[in-house]
């Protein structure tokens, strides 16, 4: 079994913490409407956003390593919430048969997350 990790962390004050900034070209390029839609609905949404952004870096990354996914631009990249207070997840083309772990942690002015990935059936070539 072989791993591709990666790491990114962001200043929260890259965005913004209302919703009125979610009609930002930036915001609308990079994130899905889900994605918006789970940080606009917290408390201080610039937290939120700045850990997701960081996550899909720390994805695009670990995919960098991995020969059998072809390319992925960051906005292919989505991170999920898959319930109430679980662990968020990372997809995007090419991951279905890869395994991964995300982690993402901010505090009020930055946000980092890491992601490591691995394939188990012998076909992924670190590049």
């Amino acid at each position: 079994m072989k791993f591709s990790v990666g790491v990114d962390i962001e200043n929260t004050e890259r965005f913004p913490n209302n919703d009125a900034g979610s009609s930002d070209r930036f915001l609308d390029k990079v994130f899905t409407d889900a994605e918006l839609e789970y940080c606009f609905n917290k408390e201080k949404p610039s937290q939120h956003l700045a850990g997701r952004f960081a996550a899909k870096e720390a994805g695009f990354k670990a995919l960098e390593q991995i020969e059998s996914v072809n390319r992925v631009h960051i906005t292919q990249i989505e991170v999920i919430q898959t319930g109430g207070y679980g662990p968020p997840e990372i997809t995007g083309p090419g991951m279905n048969s890869i395994n991964s772990s995300l982690s993402i942690s901010h505090t009020t002015d930055k946000a980092i997350a890491f992601v490591m990935m691995f394939e188990q059936d012998g076909e992924y070539n670190a590049r």
